[in-house]
Protein backbone atom coordinates (compact mmCIF):
# COMPACT_ATOMS: atom_id res chain seq x y z
CA UNK A 1 0.00 0.00 0.00
CA UNK A 2 1.69 3.46 -1.37
CA UNK A 3 0.68 6.40 1.42
CA UNK A 4 0.54 10.14 0.35
CA UNK A 5 2.44 11.73 2.63
CA UNK A 6 2.44 15.81 2.72
CA UNK A 7 5.93 17.04 3.65
CA UNK A 8 5.58 20.32 4.81
CA UNK A 9 8.11 22.85 6.31
CA UNK A 10 8.39 26.61 7.58
CA UNK A 11 11.61 27.89 6.42
CA UNK A 12 13.75 29.92 8.70
CA UNK A 13 15.41 32.01 6.44
CA UNK A 14 12.27 34.11 5.10
CA UNK A 15 9.28 32.58 6.70
CA UNK A 16 7.78 31.24 3.84
CA UNK A 17 5.37 28.16 4.35
CA UNK A 18 6.07 25.40 1.51
CA UNK A 19 4.31 22.31 0.87
CA UNK A 20 5.41 19.23 -1.26
CA UNK A 21 3.44 16.62 -2.22
CA UNK A 22 2.76 13.77 -3.07
CA UNK A 23 5.68 12.16 -1.58
CA UNK A 24 6.49 9.33 -2.98
CA UNK A 25 5.55 10.35 -6.05
CA UNK A 26 4.82 9.11 -9.83
CA UNK A 27 4.22 11.60 -11.97
CA UNK A 28 4.05 14.99 -10.68
CA UNK A 29 5.10 16.93 -7.48
CA UNK A 30 3.37 19.44 -6.48
CA UNK A 31 4.96 23.10 -4.67
CA UNK A 32 2.63 25.63 -2.61
CA UNK A 33 3.77 28.15 -0.97
CA UNK A 34 2.04 30.90 0.85
CA UNK A 35 4.04 33.80 -0.71
CA UNK A 36 4.53 34.27 -4.31
CA UNK A 37 8.21 35.21 -4.15
CA UNK A 38 10.67 34.53 -7.02
CA UNK A 39 12.19 30.65 -6.26
CA UNK A 40 14.32 28.68 -7.89
CA UNK A 41 14.56 25.10 -7.43
CA UNK A 42 17.00 22.27 -8.14
CA UNK A 43 16.23 18.38 -8.37
CA UNK A 44 19.13 16.13 -7.01
CA UNK A 45 19.26 12.57 -7.50
CA UNK A 46 21.40 10.51 -5.05
CA UNK A 47 25.01 10.85 -6.85
CA UNK A 48 24.43 14.67 -6.43
CA UNK A 49 23.47 14.74 -9.91
CA UNK A 50 21.36 17.83 -11.21
CA UNK A 51 18.11 16.18 -12.86
CA UNK A 52 15.98 19.34 -13.00
CA UNK A 53 16.14 23.04 -12.04
CA UNK A 54 13.76 26.22 -12.91
CA UNK A 55 12.06 28.79 -11.25
CA UNK A 56 8.79 30.40 -10.24
CA UNK A 57 7.53 32.98 -8.81
CA UNK A 58 3.71 31.99 -8.44
CA UNK A 59 2.42 30.42 -5.07
CA UNK A 60 2.03 26.63 -6.68
CA UNK A 61 4.65 24.78 -9.31
CA UNK A 62 3.84 21.69 -10.84
CA UNK A 63 7.41 19.29 -11.17
CA UNK A 64 6.70 16.73 -14.35
CA UNK A 65 9.03 13.99 -12.61
CA UNK A 66 7.37 11.26 -15.19
CA UNK A 67 10.48 10.64 -17.01
CA UNK A 68 12.73 10.19 -14.36
CA UNK A 69 13.97 6.59 -13.00
CA UNK A 70 12.50 5.38 -9.90
CA UNK A 71 14.33 5.84 -6.78
CA UNK A 72 14.91 8.78 -4.30
CA UNK A 73 15.23 12.70 -4.96
CA UNK A 74 16.26 15.82 -3.23
CA UNK A 75 14.49 18.88 -3.91
CA UNK A 76 16.34 22.27 -2.92
CA UNK A 77 13.86 25.14 -2.66
CA UNK A 78 14.51 28.39 -0.53
CA UNK A 79 17.44 26.86 1.37
CA UNK A 80 15.80 23.50 2.57
CA UNK A 81 16.04 20.48 1.15
CA UNK A 82 13.04 18.18 0.60
CA UNK A 83 13.38 14.22 0.00
CA UNK A 84 11.17 12.97 -2.56
CA UNK A 85 10.65 9.21 -3.69
CA UNK A 86 9.97 8.99 -6.61
CA UNK A 87 8.13 5.03 -7.69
Amino acid sequence: MVQNLLINIDTNNNGIDIKVHPNPVKNALYVEKDVATPTNYILYNTAGSIVLRGSFATLTKTISVENLPRGMYYLQMNGEVFKVVKF
